[in-house]
């Protein structure tokens, strides 16, 4: 059974998200709990971290060293992450064309922004 895009099985795939674990995606080890068995709730925020290193896997370029600087950056990118998810919940950032009169139309694509 292939799982992605990378060509991994289940269980290498598995060994490799308890190996990001380990090196501390997409859990800070505060937020890790104590003791064997410790169910771990993934919010959105913990997703898009994994999310950004299967992709920089598949792309061949996720060494150790990229690892530790997404979790390093931990505080930086969840902010991020988290705002992404609200501007796409509620329509910020959409494309919004417009027409003007002058001596030719123009359909223009702008982004709205959230201040």
């Amino acid at each position: 059974q292939q799982v992605f895009s990378f060509g991994d099985t289940e269980r290498t795939f598995d060994a490799y998200l308890k190996y990001l674990r380990r090196e501390g995606l997409p859990f800070a080890p505060e937020e890790m709990g104590v003791g064997r068995g410790h169910l771990l709730r993934y919010r959105y925020v913990h997703l898009m971290e994994l999310a950004v290193a299967l992709y920089l896997r598949s792309q061949a370029i996720l060494p150790t060293d990229v690892v530790r600087v997404l979790a390093g950056l931990r505080a930086e990118l969840r902010p991020i992450y988290q705002r992404a998810y609200t501007e796409g919940r509620t329509g910020l950032g959409r494309p919004v064309s417009w027409a003007a009169r002058a001596s030719s139309p123009a359909d223009c694509r702008w982004r709205v922004w959230s201040p």
